[in-house]
Protein backbone atom coordinates (compact mmCIF):
# COMPACT_ATOMS: atom_id res chain seq x y z
CA UNK A 1 0.00 0.00 0.00
CA UNK A 2 3.06 2.36 0.25
CA UNK A 3 4.32 1.79 -2.79
CA UNK A 4 1.31 2.62 -4.23
CA UNK A 5 1.50 6.10 -3.42
CA UNK A 6 5.42 6.24 -4.23
CA UNK A 7 3.86 4.74 -8.23
CA UNK A 8 1.69 7.49 -8.42
CA UNK A 9 4.45 10.06 -7.15
CA UNK A 10 7.13 8.30 -10.13
CA UNK A 11 3.98 8.58 -12.73
CA UNK A 12 3.56 12.31 -12.21
CA UNK A 13 7.26 12.62 -12.07
CA UNK A 14 8.57 10.42 -15.13
CA UNK A 15 5.63 11.56 -17.32
CA UNK A 16 4.80 14.87 -16.26
CA UNK A 17 7.76 16.23 -14.49
CA UNK A 18 10.40 14.32 -16.53
CA UNK A 19 14.02 15.34 -16.16
CA UNK A 20 12.26 18.27 -14.48
CA UNK A 21 14.84 19.69 -12.09
CA UNK A 22 13.06 21.88 -9.73
CA UNK A 23 10.84 19.01 -9.18
CA UNK A 24 13.43 16.79 -8.69
CA UNK A 25 14.88 18.77 -6.07
CA UNK A 26 10.96 19.56 -4.26
CA UNK A 27 10.66 15.49 -4.18
CA UNK A 28 14.06 15.09 -3.21
CA UNK A 29 13.78 17.04 -0.38
CA UNK A 30 10.49 15.20 0.99
CA UNK A 31 12.24 12.26 0.97
CA UNK A 32 15.38 13.55 2.48
CA UNK A 33 13.11 14.93 5.81
CA UNK A 34 11.33 11.49 5.47
CA UNK A 35 13.96 9.54 5.30
CA UNK A 36 15.68 10.48 8.15
CA UNK A 37 12.84 11.75 10.51
CA UNK A 38 11.38 7.96 9.86
CA UNK A 39 14.66 6.45 10.91
CA UNK A 40 14.91 9.22 14.12
CA UNK A 41 10.94 8.25 15.30
CA UNK A 42 12.24 4.22 15.09
CA UNK A 43 15.85 4.50 16.97
CA UNK A 44 13.90 5.75 19.83
CA UNK A 45 10.67 3.53 19.78
CA UNK A 46 10.44 0.89 22.40
CA UNK A 47 7.09 -0.55 20.64
CA UNK A 48 7.59 -3.29 17.80
CA UNK A 49 5.46 -2.57 15.64
CA UNK A 50 5.83 1.47 16.21
CA UNK A 51 9.51 0.58 14.71
CA UNK A 52 8.80 -1.06 12.06
CA UNK A 53 6.62 1.02 10.84
CA UNK A 54 8.47 3.77 11.29
CA UNK A 55 10.91 2.27 9.70
CA UNK A 56 8.53 2.01 6.59
CA UNK A 57 8.66 5.98 6.92
CA UNK A 58 12.00 5.91 6.59
CA UNK A 59 12.68 3.66 3.71
CA UNK A 60 9.76 5.65 1.50
CA UNK A 61 12.30 8.36 2.18
CA UNK A 62 14.33 6.49 0.59
CA UNK A 63 12.53 5.93 -2.44
CA UNK A 64 11.84 9.53 -2.42
CA UNK A 65 14.78 10.66 -2.70
CA UNK A 66 15.79 8.38 -5.77
CA UNK A 67 12.46 9.88 -7.47
CA UNK A 68 13.89 12.96 -6.62
CA UNK A 69 17.40 12.27 -8.30
CA UNK A 70 15.97 11.17 -11.59
CA UNK A 71 14.78 14.82 -12.34
CA UNK A 72 17.86 16.16 -10.89
CA UNK A 73 19.78 14.09 -13.11
CA UNK A 74 18.02 14.76 -16.44
CA UNK A 75 18.80 12.39 -19.00
CA UNK A 76 22.05 10.97 -17.28
CA UNK A 77 19.17 9.03 -14.33
CA UNK A 78 19.71 5.75 -14.66
CA UNK A 79 21.65 5.06 -11.12
CA UNK A 80 18.44 6.74 -9.59
CA UNK A 81 15.94 5.17 -11.49
CA UNK A 82 17.48 1.51 -11.26
CA UNK A 83 17.95 2.13 -7.68
CA UNK A 84 14.44 3.53 -6.70
CA UNK A 85 12.99 0.72 -8.47
CA UNK A 86 14.99 -2.11 -6.65
CA UNK A 87 14.77 -0.08 -3.60
CA UNK A 88 10.46 -0.29 -3.53
CA UNK A 89 10.80 -4.27 -4.87
CA UNK A 90 13.44 -4.81 -2.03
CA UNK A 91 11.32 -2.79 1.18
CA UNK A 92 8.47 -4.56 0.10
CA UNK A 93 10.15 -8.34 -0.03
CA UNK A 94 11.95 -7.15 3.67
CA UNK A 95 8.94 -5.81 5.33
CA UNK A 96 6.76 -8.71 4.21
CA UNK A 97 9.17 -10.86 6.14
CA UNK A 98 9.28 -8.74 9.11
CA UNK A 99 5.87 -7.97 9.41
CA UNK A 100 5.29 -11.50 9.42
CA UNK A 101 7.51 -12.45 11.82
CA UNK A 102 6.15 -9.45 14.07
CA UNK A 103 3.04 -11.30 14.00
CA UNK A 104 4.00 -14.11 15.10
CA UNK A 105 5.17 -12.65 18.35
CA UNK A 106 2.23 -10.67 18.46
CA UNK A 107 -0.16 -13.63 18.51
CA UNK A 108 1.62 -15.40 20.89
CA UNK A 109 1.80 -12.98 23.56
CA UNK A 110 -0.40 -10.09 22.79
CA UNK A 111 1.99 -7.55 23.37
CA UNK A 112 3.96 -5.17 21.32
CA UNK A 113 6.58 -3.17 23.94
CA UNK A 114 9.64 -4.56 23.76
CA UNK A 115 10.08 -5.27 27.57
CA UNK A 116 7.46 -7.12 27.51
CA UNK A 117 8.68 -9.45 24.65
CA UNK A 118 11.92 -9.25 25.09
CA UNK A 119 13.55 -13.01 24.79
CA UNK A 120 10.89 -14.27 22.52
CA UNK A 121 12.82 -15.73 19.76
CA UNK A 122 15.83 -16.72 22.36
CA UNK A 123 15.44 -20.87 21.24
CA UNK A 124 13.46 -20.20 17.64
CA UNK A 125 16.37 -20.80 15.03
CA UNK A 126 14.28 -20.72 12.28
CA UNK A 127 12.33 -17.37 12.87
CA UNK A 128 15.94 -15.80 14.61
CA UNK A 129 17.59 -16.75 11.06
CA UNK A 130 14.44 -14.82 9.33
CA UNK A 131 14.22 -11.90 11.05
CA UNK A 132 18.15 -11.19 11.01
CA UNK A 133 17.68 -11.83 6.76
CA UNK A 134 15.37 -8.87 7.03
CA UNK A 135 17.35 -6.98 9.16
CA UNK A 136 20.79 -7.24 7.44
CA UNK A 137 18.53 -6.21 4.07
CA UNK A 138 16.77 -3.41 5.15
CA UNK A 139 20.29 -2.32 6.94
CA UNK A 140 22.25 -1.77 3.48
CA UNK A 141 24.64 -4.98 4.68
CA UNK A 142 26.84 -6.09 1.56
CA UNK A 143 25.93 -9.63 0.02
CA UNK A 144 22.12 -8.68 0.82
CA UNK A 145 19.23 -6.58 -1.32
CA UNK A 146 19.22 -3.90 0.72
CA UNK A 147 22.75 -3.07 -0.18
CA UNK A 148 22.13 -3.10 -3.83
CA UNK A 149 19.64 -0.51 -3.84
CA UNK A 150 21.04 1.86 -1.19
CA UNK A 151 23.98 1.93 -3.46
CA UNK A 152 22.45 2.70 -6.76
CA UNK A 153 20.80 5.67 -4.42
CA UNK A 154 24.32 6.95 -2.87
CA UNK A 155 25.66 6.79 -5.99
CA UNK A 156 23.31 8.77 -8.17
CA UNK A 157 23.72 11.29 -5.56
CA UNK A 158 27.61 10.88 -5.95
CA UNK A 159 27.26 11.90 -9.80
CA UNK A 160 24.92 14.90 -8.78
CA UNK A 161 27.69 16.22 -6.56
CA UNK A 162 29.88 15.95 -9.66
CA UNK A 163 27.57 17.17 -12.37
CA UNK A 164 24.35 18.96 -10.30
CA UNK A 165 26.63 22.63 -10.17
CA UNK A 166 25.17 24.98 -8.03
CA UNK A 167 23.52 21.96 -6.07
CA UNK A 168 26.66 20.43 -5.27
CA UNK A 169 27.06 21.54 -1.57
CA UNK A 170 23.31 20.65 -0.99
CA UNK A 171 23.84 17.36 -2.17
CA UNK A 172 27.55 16.86 -0.40
CA UNK A 173 25.69 17.15 3.26
CA UNK A 174 22.65 15.17 1.55
CA UNK A 175 25.22 12.38 1.40
CA UNK A 176 26.09 12.76 4.83
CA UNK A 177 22.03 12.24 5.85
CA UNK A 178 21.88 9.74 3.42
CA UNK A 179 24.24 7.49 5.47
CA UNK A 180 23.49 8.72 8.73
CA UNK A 181 20.36 7.72 8.18
CA UNK A 182 21.44 4.17 6.57
CA UNK A 183 23.15 3.75 10.04
CA UNK A 184 20.35 4.53 12.41
CA UNK A 185 18.78 1.54 10.06
CA UNK A 186 21.27 -0.06 11.20
CA UNK A 187 20.80 0.84 14.97
CA UNK A 188 17.42 0.12 15.47
CA UNK A 189 16.96 -3.32 13.59
CA UNK A 190 19.80 -4.18 15.82
CA UNK A 191 17.92 -3.06 18.63
CA UNK A 192 15.30 -5.23 17.56
CA UNK A 193 17.35 -8.45 16.97
CA UNK A 194 18.91 -7.90 20.05
CA UNK A 195 15.55 -7.48 22.51
CA UNK A 196 13.41 -10.22 20.66
CA UNK A 197 16.33 -13.29 19.84
CA UNK A 198 19.43 -12.68 21.95
CA UNK A 199 18.23 -10.67 25.46
CA UNK A 200 16.08 -13.06 28.35
CA UNK A 201 13.06 -11.31 29.58
CA UNK A 202 13.04 -9.41 32.99
CA UNK A 203 10.47 -11.96 34.34
CA UNK A 204 12.39 -15.55 34.08
CA UNK A 205 8.38 -17.51 34.11
CA UNK A 206 7.98 -15.73 30.92
CA UNK A 207 11.08 -16.42 30.03
CA UNK A 208 10.36 -19.86 30.46
CA UNK A 209 7.00 -20.27 28.46
CA UNK A 210 9.23 -18.39 25.80
CA UNK A 211 11.72 -21.05 25.52
CA UNK A 212 8.96 -23.79 25.79
CA UNK A 213 6.64 -22.84 23.39
CA UNK A 214 6.87 -25.45 20.59
CA UNK A 215 4.21 -24.92 17.95
CA UNK A 216 4.56 -21.41 17.86
CA UNK A 217 4.34 -21.18 14.03
CA UNK A 218 1.84 -23.03 11.26
CA UNK A 219 3.36 -24.65 8.74
CA UNK A 220 1.92 -22.27 6.16
CA UNK A 221 2.94 -18.97 8.50
CA UNK A 222 6.52 -20.82 8.51
CA UNK A 223 6.52 -21.33 4.48
CA UNK A 224 5.20 -17.86 3.74
CA UNK A 225 8.50 -16.13 6.54
CA UNK A 226 10.52 -18.92 4.62
CA UNK A 227 10.23 -17.63 1.06
CA UNK A 228 10.46 -14.24 1.92
CA UNK A 229 13.30 -13.94 3.78
CA UNK A 230 15.34 -16.09 1.61
CA UNK A 231 14.60 -14.12 -1.07
CA UNK A 232 16.84 -11.61 0.11
CA UNK A 233 20.04 -12.83 0.52
CA UNK A 234 19.36 -14.35 -3.20
CA UNK A 235 19.23 -10.90 -4.70
CA UNK A 236 22.10 -9.75 -2.73
CA UNK A 237 24.67 -12.68 -3.41
CA UNK A 238 23.82 -12.65 -7.41
CA UNK A 239 23.13 -8.96 -8.15
CA UNK A 240 24.24 -9.06 -11.81
CA UNK A 241 21.96 -12.07 -12.58
CA UNK A 242 18.27 -11.11 -10.45
CA UNK A 243 18.50 -7.53 -8.86
CA UNK A 244 19.51 -5.80 -12.06
CA UNK A 245 17.14 -8.17 -13.94
CA UNK A 246 14.55 -6.47 -11.57
CA UNK A 247 15.79 -3.02 -12.07
CA UNK A 248 15.66 -3.80 -15.94
CA UNK A 249 11.81 -4.05 -15.86
CA UNK A 250 11.21 -0.64 -14.58
CA UNK A 251 13.22 1.57 -17.10
CA UNK A 252 10.41 1.95 -20.00
CA UNK A 253 8.12 3.05 -17.72
CA UNK A 254 10.88 5.60 -16.00
CA UNK A 255 12.08 6.40 -19.46
CA UNK A 256 15.33 5.34 -19.21
CA UNK A 257 16.82 5.14 -22.66
CA UNK A 258 20.21 4.19 -23.69
CA UNK A 259 22.42 1.23 -22.74
CA UNK A 260 23.42 0.98 -18.89
CA UNK A 261 26.67 0.29 -17.96
CA UNK A 262 27.22 -2.56 -15.26
CA UNK A 263 27.98 -1.14 -11.96
CA UNK A 264 30.47 -3.09 -9.93
CA UNK A 265 28.60 -3.43 -6.55
CA UNK A 266 31.19 -4.80 -4.66
CA UNK A 267 33.86 -2.71 -5.84
CA UNK A 268 35.98 -0.90 -2.79
CA UNK A 269 34.80 2.69 -4.23
CA UNK A 270 31.13 1.64 -3.73
CA UNK A 271 31.59 -0.45 -0.50
CA UNK A 272 32.93 2.37 0.72
CA UNK A 273 29.51 4.03 1.39
CA UNK A 274 27.95 1.18 2.83
CA UNK A 275 31.16 0.75 5.33
CA UNK A 276 30.88 4.12 6.33
CA UNK A 277 27.05 3.73 7.20
CA UNK A 278 27.61 0.61 8.59
CA UNK A 279 30.11 1.96 11.09
CA UNK A 280 27.76 5.05 11.69
CA UNK A 281 25.19 2.75 12.89
CA UNK A 282 27.29 0.70 15.77
CA UNK A 283 28.45 3.57 17.11
CA UNK A 284 24.89 5.02 17.04
CA UNK A 285 23.79 1.40 18.34
CA UNK A 286 26.46 1.69 21.17
CA UNK A 287 25.87 4.94 22.33
CA UNK A 288 22.24 4.95 22.00
CA UNK A 289 21.84 2.07 23.96
CA UNK A 290 22.97 3.47 27.24
CA UNK A 291 21.09 6.34 26.30
CA UNK A 292 17.31 4.49 25.65
CA UNK A 293 18.26 1.97 28.47
CA UNK A 294 17.02 2.81 32.07
CA UNK A 295 16.88 0.72 35.29
CA UNK A 296 14.13 -1.18 35.99
CA UNK A 297 12.96 -4.06 38.11
CA UNK A 298 12.38 -8.00 37.50
CA UNK A 299 9.27 -9.24 37.49
CA UNK A 300 10.07 -12.90 39.58
CA UNK A 301 10.84 -13.31 43.36
CA UNK A 302 14.40 -12.05 43.11
CA UNK A 303 13.24 -8.46 42.54
CA UNK A 304 16.99 -7.67 41.13
CA UNK A 305 17.52 -4.74 39.26
CA UNK A 306 17.46 -4.67 35.40
CA UNK A 307 17.75 -2.51 32.53
CA UNK A 308 14.71 -1.84 30.28
CA UNK A 309 14.11 0.04 27.70
CA UNK A 310 12.56 3.26 27.50
CA UNK A 311 10.98 5.63 24.78
CA UNK A 312 13.09 8.57 25.25
CA UNK A 313 11.58 10.55 22.73
CA UNK A 314 10.34 14.17 24.30
CA UNK A 315 6.32 13.99 24.89
CA UNK A 316 6.11 17.76 23.35
CA UNK A 317 7.05 16.44 19.84
CA UNK A 318 4.93 13.36 20.12
CA UNK A 319 2.46 14.35 17.25
CA UNK A 320 -0.28 11.31 17.52
CA UNK A 321 -0.64 12.52 21.00
CA UNK A 322 -0.69 16.33 20.32
CA UNK A 323 -2.14 16.25 16.91
CA UNK A 324 -3.57 13.31 15.09
CA UNK A 325 -5.53 11.92 18.74
CA UNK A 326 -7.16 15.24 19.66
CA UNK A 327 -7.89 16.24 15.90
CA UNK A 328 -9.61 12.87 15.07
CA UNK A 329 -11.21 12.65 18.54
CA UNK A 330 -11.98 15.83 19.63
CA UNK A 331 -11.58 18.44 16.90
CA UNK A 332 -13.20 16.87 14.13
CA UNK A 333 -16.48 15.73 15.96
CA UNK A 334 -17.27 19.60 17.03
CA UNK A 335 -17.08 20.56 13.25
CA UNK A 336 -18.90 17.72 12.36
CA UNK A 337 -21.52 18.58 15.13
CA UNK A 338 -21.44 22.78 14.20
CA UNK A 339 -21.80 21.51 10.63
CA UNK A 340 -24.79 19.01 10.63
CA UNK A 341 -26.85 21.75 13.51
CA UNK A 342 -26.52 24.02 10.90
CA UNK A 343 -27.45 22.51 8.14
CA UNK A 344 -30.29 21.22 9.92
CA UNK A 345 -31.32 24.42 11.05
CA UNK A 346 -31.33 25.73 7.03
CA UNK A 347 -33.24 22.39 6.44
CA UNK A 348 -35.76 23.51 8.92
CA UNK A 349 -35.89 27.26 7.61
CA UNK A 350 -36.10 25.98 3.91
CA UNK A 351 -39.09 23.59 3.97
CA UNK A 352 -40.38 26.24 6.19
CA UNK A 353 -40.50 28.63 3.33
CA UNK A 354 -41.80 25.78 1.40
CA UNK A 355 -44.48 24.99 3.19
CA UNK A 356 -45.42 28.84 3.39
CA UNK A 357 -45.10 29.58 -0.13
CA UNK A 358 -44.96 26.04 -2.92
CA UNK A 359 -47.02 23.45 -0.99
CA UNK A 360 -48.73 26.19 0.71
CA UNK A 361 -53.03 25.36 1.05
CA UNK A 362 -54.99 28.59 1.23
CA UNK A 363 -58.26 27.03 1.87
CA UNK A 364 -57.21 25.24 4.97
CA UNK A 365 -55.00 27.05 7.85
CA UNK A 366 -52.09 25.02 8.85
CA UNK A 367 -52.00 25.94 12.75
CA UNK A 368 -55.53 23.89 13.78
CA UNK A 369 -56.54 24.90 17.40
CA UNK A 370 -57.44 21.43 17.87
CA UNK A 371 -57.60 17.77 15.55
CA UNK A 372 -56.17 17.82 12.10
CA UNK A 373 -57.41 18.57 8.25
CA UNK A 374 -59.51 15.41 8.04
CA UNK A 375 -61.17 15.69 11.24
CA UNK A 376 -61.49 20.17 10.25
CA UNK A 377 -62.76 19.14 6.81
CA UNK A 378 -64.91 16.38 8.08
CA UNK A 379 -66.59 18.56 10.94
CA UNK A 380 -67.44 21.51 9.14
CA UNK A 381 -69.12 19.44 6.39
CA UNK A 382 -71.13 17.32 8.87
CA UNK A 383 -71.98 20.88 10.80
CA UNK A 384 -73.29 22.63 7.24
CA UNK A 385 -75.50 19.41 6.70
CA UNK A 386 -76.65 19.99 10.26
CA UNK A 387 -78.00 23.81 9.65
CA UNK A 388 -79.20 22.48 6.01
CA UNK A 389 -81.47 19.48 7.61
CA UNK A 390 -82.38 22.81 10.12
CA UNK A 391 -83.42 25.39 7.75
CA UNK A 392 -85.16 22.00 5.60
CA UNK A 393 -87.27 21.18 8.67
CA UNK A 394 -87.96 24.79 10.16
CA UNK A 395 -86.57 23.76 13.41
CA UNK A 396 -85.10 26.09 15.93
CA UNK A 397 -81.06 26.47 16.87
CA UNK A 398 -80.49 25.34 19.92
CA UNK A 399 -78.62 27.92 22.37
CA UNK A 400 -76.00 25.62 23.02
CA UNK A 401 -74.63 23.51 20.28
CA UNK A 402 -70.99 21.33 20.54
CA UNK A 403 -69.93 21.58 16.72
CA UNK A 404 -69.03 18.52 15.15
CA UNK A 405 -65.48 19.58 14.46
CA UNK A 406 -64.94 19.56 18.17
CA UNK A 407 -66.56 16.86 18.72
CA UNK A 408 -64.20 14.40 15.92
CA UNK A 409 -61.36 16.21 17.25
CA UNK A 410 -62.20 15.10 21.18
CA UNK A 411 -62.87 11.72 19.83
CA UNK A 412 -59.57 11.67 17.97
CA UNK A 413 -57.67 12.36 21.51
CA UNK A 414 -58.87 9.76 23.17
CA UNK A 415 -58.40 7.19 20.32
CA UNK A 416 -55.04 8.08 20.51
CA UNK A 417 -54.24 7.98 23.97
CA UNK A 418 -55.65 4.45 24.01
CA UNK A 419 -53.32 3.50 21.20
CA UNK A 420 -50.88 5.05 23.47
CA UNK A 421 -52.05 2.69 26.78
CA UNK A 422 -51.77 -0.16 24.45
CA UNK A 423 -48.30 0.37 22.73
CA UNK A 424 -46.62 0.78 26.26
CA UNK A 425 -48.33 -1.80 27.36
CA UNK A 426 -47.45 -4.47 24.58
CA UNK A 427 -43.76 -2.95 24.91
CA UNK A 428 -43.47 -3.64 28.73
CA UNK A 429 -44.49 -7.13 28.01
CA UNK A 430 -41.60 -7.68 25.20
CA UNK A 431 -39.71 -6.16 27.44
CA UNK A 432 -40.42 -8.98 29.98
CA UNK A 433 -40.35 -11.24 27.84
CA UNK A 434 -36.86 -10.18 26.49
CA UNK A 435 -35.78 -10.41 30.34
CA UNK A 436 -36.96 -13.99 30.39
CA UNK A 437 -35.71 -15.30 26.87
CA UNK A 438 -32.06 -13.93 28.18
CA UNK A 439 -32.10 -15.97 31.32
CA UNK A 440 -33.39 -18.88 29.84
CA UNK A 441 -30.16 -18.92 26.86
CA UNK A 442 -28.01 -18.59 29.58
CA UNK A 443 -29.38 -21.48 31.55
CA UNK A 444 -29.21 -23.56 28.47
CA UNK A 445 -25.56 -22.36 27.29
CA UNK A 446 -24.55 -22.95 31.11
CA UNK A 447 -26.39 -26.76 30.61
CA UNK A 448 -24.32 -26.96 27.51
CA UNK A 449 -20.88 -26.07 28.97
CA UNK A 450 -21.40 -29.27 31.81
Amino acid sequence: MTKAGIFGVLAVGCNVFLYDARWGMFVFSIGLVTMFVGALLAVCSVDLKRTLACSSMSQIGFILLGTGMQGILGEENALAVRGTLLHMVNHSLIKLALFLIAGVVVMNVHKLNLNEIRGFGRKKPFLKACFLAGALGISGIPLWNGYISKTLLHESIVEGIAHAGELSGFLRMSEWIFLVSGGMTLAYMTKLFVAVFVEENQDAAEQERFDGMKRYLSPVSAAAIGVSAAALPLLGFLPHLTSDAVADLGQGFMHLEGAVHTVAYFHAANLKGGLISIAIGILLYLALRKLTMGAGTARDAGQKAVSVYRDRWPGWLDLENLLYRPALLSVLPFVARVVCRVLDSLAEWVILLLRKTVFADRSIPHELPEGTEFTHLLGAALDRLRILKRKLLKQPAPEREVSFEHKLAVQREKILETNMIIQRSLSFGLLLFYVGLVFTLIYLLYLGNL
